[in-house]
């Protein structure tokens, strides 16, 4: 049995149906918010995000996934 994630079989479904586009998704939270921007990019999933970094305490964690930064 092969383990996939989400971004697996997005990226197999977008391929298929070979998708040029974007897709934009925000987060607001009651003390931090987010942006993140996923697109099928020369068969790649590419995704980055940005935190908010003018509200909430500044001491909480970003709601944004360290790895799309």
């Amino acid at each position: 049995m092969v383990a996939t994630t989400v971004f697996d079989d997005l990226r197999e479904a977008l391929a298929v149906q070979a998708f040029d586009g974007a897709a934009v998704g925000i987060d607001l939270g009651t003390t931090k918010s987010c942006i993140a921007v996923a697109r099928y990019e020369d068969g790649e999933l590419v995704a980055s995000a940005r935190p908010s970094t003018s509200l909430g305490s500044p001491k909480a964690r970003s709601p944004c996934p360290r790895s799309w930064q």
